[in-house]
């Protein structure tokens, strides 16, 4: 879906604006020109030099970067609408980053949610301004035969991408004290914002004792590839609002503010990328309201519709397994092996305990959440490796193989009930404050895939994410729940902690009993990725080359998580937003050597 955003301060300058006010602040949707001059036409082919499919954190940001040239156009082709529209205040307030995410399949919002459920599993039923592991972007680069993936490259795209904001230490708590590295990040750099929420949750506190008690160091920020520690957690937030920043809010915005060349076509759906007899992307078949029609690019088409999507479009466009295309009647353009494979994910699971300080689940008093509703927590997170004799020599050996600096697991702190990941309906509702201690295992072995069952993109793909299949996930996982249940076993945090744990509880003790609560809770950090994934092409799995560009066709690349060769450790949409930089700078280095081919002419 489109578009998580944030409120943008922006002096009105332009002819179209949607405005609304409050006692607080004005919110305005604002566009140079005619406000729509921005959209496009449902029905009316339409020619463009570059289309993109997909307008989320990939879609938006390239489209943005793109269109700063205005000798080009540039289309968005988006499913959805803006949040704003549809989800209230629920996409702004980031206290409410928890609603429509669990798995209870009635607490859903249709405007937003695609009702997309995995195929039945044999064994298991924000982001945050974090960057991965020197050796996570090392092993990205080998596996793709291409430097510019490694960190030290990765790390001036990092500093451009965001303008970064110092925590106030004079509104947040005084036993909150943040360390950070500002010279991670330019002066210079954005539109997206990275902050600090004003107001600190209390526990934040007790969570760092937690951790210094298991052996884990505070870090200044994880911004200089060493994740071996725990943090504040810097947020795409804007601080000026205390309100999320998106790539919708930052990029979307600015782009509209800065010339005409970009045009959203919001409720649209692709159907299909259309190709001219040399396998060259010539356009893509969309349909808005029940009405096909095509949008046409002179140059290239970017696929950007996620690691579930995004295999979709190539598979029935004619790219991908020779099987699959061959089962639905599809012909093939492109025999991939690897369209809609290689699914990785970080899956989470967190046992729960009551605690004598106010948390995120005072928010199922209606009363305290009209009184709280523009405060938000602040969440820490810290990475480690499983203590010696967690797992079995043989599996540790193959952990370190992904990468020396590459963590076993994170911890995630959740100031409120996570228990069976159903949202907010499966909390206790007997007015204490919970926490839940969550881990998450950041080097899977198993890996999923993605299919499809039609030639139509209105039909759902089929997602098998197999988590926990490899059983060296089963003991990694036992372990990593073991060290989240310490940190509120110590010491250093009983003193808050108000009786025994509470989910799953005492009476699951044993390794059996550990992995059948995981099983039957664990959840996705929505982090799915690899499912078209990048690689040399002597391997006969990938589907990208390194600048992603798809095998076998002309004038088509795939630009967004779906298109890692491995998901690092952490959260990925800062590696996101530098892999979309490199896609534009490929972009340009192909128009050069255009250009170049016309003046030897």
């Amino acid at each position: 879906m489109f578009f998580a955003r944030s409120v943008a301060f922006i002096t009105l300058q332009t002819l179209g604006r949607v405005t609304f006010a409050s006692s607080a602040l004005t919110e305005s949707l604002l566009a140079q020109g005619l406000l729509g001059s921005h959209f496009g036409v449902p029905g009316v082919n339409a020619f463009f030099d570059y289309v993109i499919a997909g307008g989320g954190t990939a879609g938006l940001t390239l489209a943005k970067r793109l269109a700063e040239n205005n000798s080009v156009t540039v289309a968005v082709i988006e499913a959805g609408d803006f949040y704003e529209f549809s989800n209230g205040n629920f996409s702004e307030i980031p206290a409410y980053a928890a609603e429509f995410t669990g798995s209870y399949p009635l607490l859903k919002n249709p405007l937003l949610d695609w009702y997309q459920y995995t195929e039945r599993q044999a064994v298991s039923c924000g982001y945050f301004g974090i960057r991965s592991s020197r050796g996570s972007y090392q092993k990205w680069a080998d596996l793709t035969g291409d430097d510019s993936y490694n960190f030290d490259n990765f790390a001036k795209y990092f500093r451009k991408s965001a303008q970064f904001h110092p925590p106030d230490m004079e509104a947040r708590i005084p036993n909150a004290t943040t360390l950070y590295d500002q010279s991670a990040f330019s002066p210079t750099g954005g539109p997206l914002q990275i902050g600090y929420p004003v107001w600190v949750n209390p526990i934040s506190s007790w969570i760092g004792l937690g951790l210094n008690a298991l052996g884990l160091k505070q870090l200044p920020g994880m911004t200089d590839g060493n994740l071996f520690g725990w943090t504040y957690t810097a947020f795409t937030i804007d601080p000026r609002s205390q309100t999320r920043s998106s790539s919708e809010a930052s990029y979307l915005r600015e782009a509209l503010t800065k010339g005409t060349n970009l045009i959203v076509y919001k409720n649209t759906m692709a159907k299909k990328v259309v190709f001219d007899g040399n396998k060259q992307a010539s356009a893509i078949l969309v349909e808005s309201g029940g009405i096909t029609y095509q949008i046409k690019a002179a140059k290239e088409v970017i696929v950007s519709c996620g690691a579930f999507r995004s295999p979709q479009l190539l598979m029935v466009s004619g790219i991908g397994p020779r099987a699959t295309l061959a089962r639905l009647q599809i012909p093939v353009l492109s025999n991939l092996r690897g369209v809609g494979q290689n699914m990785w994910d970080h899956i989470a699971f967190s046992p729960a305990f009551a605690v004598d300080l106010t948390t995120h689940s005072q928010l199922s008093s209606p009363h305290f959440a009209e009184e709280q509703r523009a405060a938000y927590n602040a969440n820490r997170t810290g990475f480690a490796r499983l203590p010696d004799g967690a797992v079995s020599d043989s599996i540790r050996e193959q952990l370190d193989a992904f990468a020396s600096d590459w963590p076993d697991y994170e911890h995630l702190f959740l100031d409120g009930y996570f228990g069976y990941a159903n949202d907010s309906s499966g909390a206790p509702t007997d007015g204490r404050n919970y926490v839940s201690s969550s881990c998450a295992l950041t080097n899977p072995f198993s890996r999923g895939n993605v299919t499809i069952s039609s030639s139509n993109t209105n039909d759902y793909p089929l997602i098998s994410p197999n988590w926990l299949v490899d059983p060296r996930d089963r003991q990694v996982a036992v372990a990593g729940f073991k060290q989240a249940r310490a940190v509120f076993t110590n010491n250093a945090t009983r003193p808050i902690v108000l009786g025994d744990e509470v989910f799953p509880g005492l009476n699951v003790s044993t390794d059996a009993e550990i992995l059948d609560l995981i099983q039957r809770s664990a959840a996705a950090s929505y982090h799915a990725s690899a499912t078209c994934a990048m690689g040399k092409a002597e391997n006969s799995m990938a589907v990208l080359d390194s600048k992603a560009k798809v095998y076998g066709v002309r004038g088509l690349r795939v630009v967004d998580a779906s298109a890692f060769p491995v998901l690092p450790p952490g959260h990925p949409s800062s590696t996101i937003c530098k892999q979309r930089a490199l896609a534009v700078l490929s972009l340009d280095a192909d128009r050069d050597y255009e250009q170049m081919l016309l003046l030897r002419r």
